[in-house]
């Protein structure tokens, strides 16, 4: 009776070895895991408004081992043809994503692994006035869309001459970006 009790002793060890090894790879392969293209799904606001997208992507991509650039092309509803372009750089540290602190202030991202879409959640300053939430899901097809091909390269362009090691501008990040489905 005492062996067996040893032997599930050292069983259990060992499959909390395993779970706790395995959880750690998890947390640690964030920074690839939300690589790649993802194209709009939804993009809403509340209270409803003229304030969203009818169509946007976002490239993800590695700036190097510890940092992440997210550019995005976009077409608002109400001005297809006007300038929509944004970008983002994301730190890998403790296991987790976190945002830069330029201008992100009302900004949130939730990034989802299992069903690999990203949220967007985006507040008027001041918290008052509408609030827009755009959805992405992974989409690695090409894309075709020459406006959005236009603005995607000006967002990658100006994401890189800020991180360049000539920028005067130091970036933080304390913006930490959720990561699972939302609740």
């Amino acid at each position: 009776m005492h062996i067996g009790k040893m032997k599930l002793r050292a069983w259990l060890g060992a499959l909390s070895l395993v779970l706790v090894t395995g959880a750690q790879a998890q947390v640690q392969d964030l920074g690839t895991a939300i690589q790649g293209k993802y194209t709009l799904v939804s993009s809403t606001t509340t209270p409803d408004s003229a304030w969203k997208f009818t169509k946007a992507r976002l490239e993800i991509s590695r700036l190097d081992k510890r940092h992440i650039q997210i550019a995005m092309a976009c077409d608002w509803w109400d001005a297809p043809t006007a300038q929509c372009d944004a970008w983002w750089a994301v730190q890998v540290r403790d296991g987790g994503l976190y945002l830069h602190d330029l201008n992100t202030e009302e900004t949130r991202l939730r990034f989802d692994p299992s069903a690999h879409t990203i949220t967007i959640t985006s507040g008027t300053a001041g918290k008052v006035g509408s609030v827009r939430t755009d959805v992405f899901e992974l989409d690695p097809t090409p894309e075709y869309d020459k406006a959005l091909i236009r603005r995607m390269k000006r967002a990658h362009w100006a994401g890189r001459q800020l991180w360049s090691p000539a920028s005067p501008i130091k970036l933080a990040f304390p913006h930490a970006i959720s990561v699972g489905a939302a609740k």
